[in-house]
């Protein structure tokens, strides 16, 4: 018996701090209809937006999970989520008057506890399930990071960690079943080590921390005069200084850190949007890798709807029919008989098999020396397959011939060679001959109708077009592509699938948006281009889908991408960035506003360029460009700050002095970086520049690019 999906029986609210923001905040779960998911929705913002829970809104995994659409941002979610997850509720609209969960204990407990209260009620539709029938993986080799999903029947998790920690050790954890989470998983708490705390509480995290809702693990000796000093930052009492658990109490479970951490993996792993049948084994988790593996996991549900599930074969199994009995069905014999089992048969569908032996007449003459099975014949044995089903009923099949009249947008992914096994499931679509009529003129009304408002395009008529969009001639528009009202698209314009864009953007002729990565890694994953509103996209400029590395590429609003620019795979710019002529930008690329980057520039894979930055034509961009500053020449160098672009944008002189002070340590006292920062943030006035511009090199990856205080 197929399970049905649950909401829970009544509304319920909480109150609480928010571990990283430190804002109280009232979060209320209600009932929500059935496939609608989990949602949060931020009732203290305009109009209320709505934010789906899904690893594609995924926006942030700093010490927790942090979903967003638009404007709308929601923190810390892992816990709920793992709470609702674990207690079989598939739909619940959480209300929350904030920016983050409340933080509680430090577990899933309380949230756990007030659902329980809410009660499950059983809905009308199915539970759809993400059934792991082949292994998925993600791995992180340089950090030692793995998690996979095996085959199985339930749904079961184990962890693994290890922080190279004295007082934790390797620790591991189990949850065989779901059933279990309240008892052994949902009041572990979370965690985190001592001489992590001030650099958290300096980037703006854990304001509401407390060791009421975290342990926290001393690894080191210090000196009582540290704990003195950190208890003070926080504004908290001293405690007596001593190596292991700050808290004074004692763990629930001598591994509980590892509980927690599974405690988070099933709240990640709800993101995936399905609930899942299979194995999982992490090994040293955290909240990037476990909504990576999410996304992962979206990604093969979205290739199934797209595709369907293949059909499992076990060929140990004695099949339905055999050759003989497929003889007794079929007029068709060796070499042309294409068919050697079947393996399912019922009213509406069929399975069969296709052993490729080397023994195939075809291969005589078929490439003998690198032997390929027609493609044809692969469609004349499915034809063969459907033709068992269209007979089945009959009482002399074999006295009947049956023929095949047509075949829509067939594709060939692959070769097939000798020793493979082709598959194939067949299902009847409509059982008349008049709901075949009907259905054919439904659909060439609507190939009409779409024709007669954008004439000599190919425009799929599934494609969402907003109101008053203009279409030239001979424009591609794919299925699942998505374009905002008042947009204008010129000739000769393809848009693939999987691409949305945005309000009131213009497309020039030629341009290609959603092509497939030139990336070896992209194996045909389903991913997406995003753009934002008003943006204009100029003549043969393209932008790629991205890999499931990030999983798309965006593009914001107010944005200008010049003729023949591109913008490669999991690029992420944002608004009103001017990208210029043949600009070539690699895969990984962050762009932030305001960003400038003049005609032929090329920009390495994995860069990123801070916000009011303007880069000269025809520079090379091999490392970071940090906030503010105009760069050129060869190699590329900074070339001062961009004082005319930010008092175009009515940036003071005041700010924009004090962005040339920061800048003058960084590039003019002979520092190195972190050297330059300690001055920066010891001499220099506390101001929002200076502060972009210090988590800007903070956290660059390639490094900054370097040169001297000096003007283009």
């Amino acid at each position: 018996m197929a399970d049905k999906q649950k909401t829970i029986q009544k509304e319920v609210s909480m109150q609480g701090v928010g571990l990283h923001t430190g804002v109280q905040v009232t979060m209320t779960f209600k009932p929500a209809p059935a496939d609608h998911g989990y949602k949060f929705k931020r009732v203290d913002m305009e109009n209320q937006p709505i934010i789906p829970a899904l690893a594609e809104n995924v926006v942030d995994t700093s010490r927790g999970t942090t979903i967003a659409k638009g404007e709308a941002r929601v923190s810390t979610i892992e816990h709920v989520l793992a709470a609702a997850y674990s207690l079989d509720i598939d739909n619940l609209m959480i209300e929350i008057n904030g920016p983050e969960t409340p933080i509680m204990d430090g577990s899933a407990i309380t949230f756990f506890k007030i659902l329980t209260e809410a009660g499950t009620v059983e809905q009308e539709l199915e539970r759809e399930y993400f059934v792991v029938r082949e292994n998925v993986r993600y791995v992180n080799e340089e950090k030692g990071i793995e998690i996979i999903a095996y085959p199985d029947h339930k749904y079961s998790v184990d962890v693994l960690i290890d922080f190279n920690s004295k007082v934790l050790g390797h620790q591991y954890a189990s949850l065989t079943d779901l059933s279990d989470f309240g008892e052994q998983i949902a009041s572990c708490r979370t965690f985190a080590f001592f001489h992590e705390l001030e650099p958290l509480f300096k980037n703006n995290l854990i304001k509401g921390g407390a060791l009421e809702n975290a342990i926290v693990i001393v690894e080191n000796e210090y000196p009582q005069e540290e704990f003195d000093r950190i208890a003070d930052l926080f504004n908290k009492p001293h405690l007596q200084a001593k190596r292991g658990i700050l808290n004074n109490i004692s763990l629930q479970y001598s591994n509980e850190p590892a509980r927690h951490k599974l405690l988070d993996v099933v709240g990640d792993l709800a993101l995936a949007g399905r609930r899942i049948k299979g194995k999982i084994i992490a090994k040293r988790p955290g909240h990037y890798a476990n909504t990576q593996f999410a996304n992962l996991i979206r990604q093969a549900v979205k290739f199934e709807q797209k595709n369907g599930v293949a059909p499992r074969y076990n060929p140990d199994e004695a099949p339905l029919l055999d050759i003989k009995d497929i003889m007794k069905r079929l007029p068709h014999r060796p070499p042309f008989l294409l068919v050697d089992k079947i393996i399912h048969l019922d009213e509406n569908s069929v399975v069969g098999v296709k052993c490729v032996t080397m023994n195939e007449g075809f291969f005589v003459g078929h490439f003998p020396e690198e032997p390929v099975m027609p493609g044809v014949l692969q469609i004349e044995a499915m034809a063969q397959v459907g033709g068992i089903l269209a007979l089945k009923d009959l009482e002399n099949p074999k006295e009947w011939s049956t023929y095949f009249l047509k075949i829509d947008n067939v594709r060939f992914k692959q070769k097939v060679v000798p020793g493979d096994t082709l598959i194939f499931k067949l299902e009847l679509i409509d059982g008349s001959a008049g709901a075949k009529q009907s259905c054919c003129s439904n659909r060439i009304k609507n190939l009409t109708k779409r024709k007669m408002e954008y004439p000599l395009t190919n425009v799929h008529p599934e494609a969402k077009i907003g109101k008053n969009v203009v279409i030239e001639p001979f424009v591609t528009i794919e299925k699942n592509v998505e374009i905002g009202d008042n947009c204008w698209i010129g000739a000769n314009a393809v848009i693939k699938e999987y691409t949305k864009i945005g309000n009131n953007c213009r497309i020039f002729h030629g341009a290609v948006i959603g092509a497939i990565p030139q990336d070896l890694k992209f194996v045909g994953e389903i991913t997406t281009v995003i753009i934002g509103d008003n943006t204009t996209v100029r003549e043969c400029a393209t932008i790629n889908r991205g890999t499931s590395a990030k999983g798309s590429t965006q593009v914001g609003s107010n944005c200008l991408l010049m003729a023949y620019s591109h913008v490669a795979h999991d690029c992420r710019i944002k608004n009103y960035v001017i990208v210029g002529n043949a600009t070539q930008i690699a895969g990984e690329v962050d762009i932030d506003d305001h960003a400038i980057l003049s005609g032929g520039i090329l920009v390495h894979q994995f860069v990123r360029i801070g916000t009011h930055v303007i880069v000269q034509g025809g520079s090379k961009i091999g490392k970071d460009i940090p906030p503010y500053i105009k760069a050129g020449r060869d190699p590329l160098n900074f070339a001062g700050v961009n004082s005319v672009g930010l008092r175009r944008r009515e940036f003071s002189n005041e700010q924009i002095y004090a962005i040339q002070d920061v800048y003058r340590t960084i590039y003019q006292k002979g520092l190195n970086t972190t050297q330059a920062l300690e001055v920066i943030k010891a001499e220099l006035p506390a101001s929002k520049e200076r502060d972009v511009i210090i988590d800007f090199v903070s956290n660059s990856k390639r490094g900054i690019i370097s040169g001297e205080f000096a003007e283009l």
